[in-house]
């Protein structure tokens, strides 16, 4: 009691000096370079900062102290604690500094401008501190609180259990391997049914699914109208399903299970409280493209960190493979949400929010198939984008208003959210795009940052620098990642950050989008070139390209470096580089699938 007691002092105070080190430092640096600085002019700019007793400076020692309380209690080391509180403040203190100080400055013609600029940073800023939770957490906890291992199970319960297999146009030879695995599973095979959900269109794999399953007593439930899609299929199979069942195990149809799967996990279920239970979706085809190897990795951060965090307040999704449902709290939850294009993480809502709870086994039970192809990938993505914006428009309320707890509400907030990152990436990026074309026409647009510099510079490159190094932390502890993964990892995020915004915004809308199977097969059609991306980026990076030219022209000159232009080139380049991120991922997976056929057309030519 008396450690608790100390940590929870100590992060006070701690965030509360950390909140107002950055204060300081944020005083100093807006006043750069109308002060020159020196070791004089910095302790007497200090000294100024700390006698000040501004909102500001008030308002950043209280964020600071609120954080290290908070994180204090989560069981995090003191330098992760220092850390996320250094985020905090920075975020904080810069955002009250430029609506409180910087705004008020800029002339009402330059204000509209300098207004939706200021909206843009806030945002971007937002997104960096929200996201800077979740790769500290895994990075910086001493000790995990509810990790499978410490919760009640029994190996003795043993429940009845469905398996639920659903397919669409998926080869024949995939689903019977995966129906093969779950058949060999170590479950008393009398305890046991096996369901194929078959939406297939066509004939001769349906009647050969019909055949094997048949010939190995699994049931084969061939719908025709499609109704709901894989929602309407999961739950005519669970309307279907014998009554005495206790257990639904969902299994997508290019799994295959590992036979411990049931034998490990069902035990937990002894805890008449839980929902659901997921465990990793992992993959056996990661090395099998350029696509694949970077995929793996980044689906790995969710899994092995995002998870694993989320897991501590009982706030994990259901994922729609690999995870086991309680059937008495899928039907009082109201089963499978057809008007859902993500299905699986919209019904983890309802049930946590009918006082269920849930738990995530970090071991890998199932390996499937990761989409091999870039355009496979980015189409997976913008339909989860779309699944999560319905689920924001449909539960909103629930998630901000129900019985769940606060780290839950706002878990599944920033799952439904952060789809919309790419919106907040091109909003930042016009803004700069219009200030670099302003600069290079020899317009004045005037903007809140004139004359901070040192502010506009360090904030915003202190924060992406500390991202990318956390995230990497966290990959590293988590996955065991190289630096060269960490930054494959950002690139294929940053691809499909405007394809998922828009697929979000669609979602919201309400504007139709039809269920789509995932390609995850090599050799896959190419599909359209990421044209908006290609065409962003050349405009970013052909500004960028300018100013820097007439920078170099004008210190050539003069022996002058424009702080406030060099700045203004970086930042448009580094935007022109994320939407750049989209076509060049675009190009590697093509280049890659034609250089894999060219070695199979070599291979066979060579045997032949």
């Amino acid at each position: 009691m008396l450690r608790r007691a100390f940590q929870i002092l100590f992060g006070s105070i701690a965030g509360a000096l950390m909140g107002l080190c950055v204060f300081v430092l944020g005083y100093i640096m807006a006043s750069w370079p109308a002060t020159a600085l020196n070791r004089h002019a910095v302790a007497l700019l200090a000294s100024r900062a700390l006698a000040s007793l501004s909102f500001a400076e008030f308002a950043c020692i209280t964020l600071g102290a609120c954080a290290g309380l908070l994180l204090a209690r989560c069981s995090w080391r003191s330098y992760g604690v220092a850390s996320y509180v250094a985020v905090v403040s920075v975020v904080a203190g810069y955002v009250l500094h430029e609506a409180t100080v910087a705004l008020p400055r800029v002339p009402a013609q330059g204000l509209p401008f300098s207004v939706l600029l200021f909206v843009a940073e806030t945002a971007s800023l937002a997104l960096a501190a929200v996201h800077a939770f979740y790769a500290l957490d895994i990075a910086s906890r001493k000790r995990w609180s509810r990790r499978s291992d410490d919760q009640p199970f029994s190996s003795y319960y043993v429940p009845r259990v469905a398996f639920h297999v659903a397919a669409f146009n998926e080869p024949p030879e995939l689903v019977e391997d995966t129906l093969r695995s779950i058949l060999a599973v170590d479950y008393p095979r009398e305890r046991l049914t096996i369901m194929l959900l078959d939406d297939s269109t066509d004939e001769a794999a349906v009647a050969r699914l019909a055949g094997f399953c048949a010939q190995h007593g699994v049931q084969h439930l061939h719908r025709t109208d499609r109704r709901g899609f894989k929602a309407g299929a999961l739950n005519d199979a669970l309307k279907a399903t014998p009554p005495e069942v206790e257990l639904i195990a969902v299994v997508d149809a290019d799994y295959q299970v590992d036979p411990a799967y049931l034998r490990e996990t069902v035990g937990y279920f002894v805890d008449p409280k839980l929902g659901f239970l997921q465990t990793p979706q992992d993959y056996r085809n990661a090395d099998e493209s350029f696509i694949t190897r970077r995929y793996h990795v980044a689906d790995a951060f969710f899994y092995r960190a995002v998870m694993p965090s989320r897991n501590e307040e009982g706030a994990i999704i259901f994922c729609g493979t690999m995870g086991i449902l309680r059937r008495a709290a899928l039907e009082e939850a109201g089963a499978w949400g057809e008007a859902y294009l993500c299905e699986d993480s919209e019904l983890s809502i309802r049930v946590i929010g009918i006082s269920y709870h849930s738990l995530y086994v970090n071991r890998t039970y199932g390996r499937g198939l990761i989409p091999a192809s870039y355009e496979s990938f980015r189409k997976q993505h913008h339909r989860w984008a779309y699944g999560g914006g319905q689920i924001l428009r449909g539960h909103a309320k629930r998630m901000t208003r129900s019985k769940m707890t606060f780290r839950q509400k706002a878990d599944f907030l920033v799952g439904s959210l952060h789809w919309f990152d790419g919106a907040v990436m091109l909003l930042m990026a016009a803004m700069l795009l219009i200030l670099g074309v302003a600069d290079l026409l020899g317009m004045h647009l005037m903007t809140q940052h004139a004359d901070e510099v040192l502010l506009l510079a360090l904030v915003p490159f202190f924060l992406l620098f500390d991202g990318v190094v956390r995230l990497h932390v966290a990959l590293r502890r988590s996955v065991d990642r190289t630096a060269r993964a960490t930054l494959g990892v950002l690139g294929l995020w940053m691809s499909v950050k405007l394809s998922n915004a828009w697929g979000a915004t669609k979602g919201v809308l309400r504007i139709p989008m039809a269920f789509t199977r995932t390609e995850k097969r090599r050799g896959a059609r190419a599909g359209s070139w990421p044209v908006f991306e290609t065409l962003a980026s050349g405009a970013l990076l052909a500004v960028a390209c300018g100013l820097a030219w007439d920078e170099w022209l004008e210190f050539a000159q003069t022996g002058k470096l424009a702080a406030a232009r060099a700045l203004l080139a970086a930042w448009i380049a580094f935007y022109g580089g994320a939407f750049g991120a989209a076509p060049w991922y675009a190009f590697r997976s093509r280049l890659s699938a034609w250089t894999d056929a060219k070695a199979r057309e070599d291979a066979h030519a060579a045997e032949t």
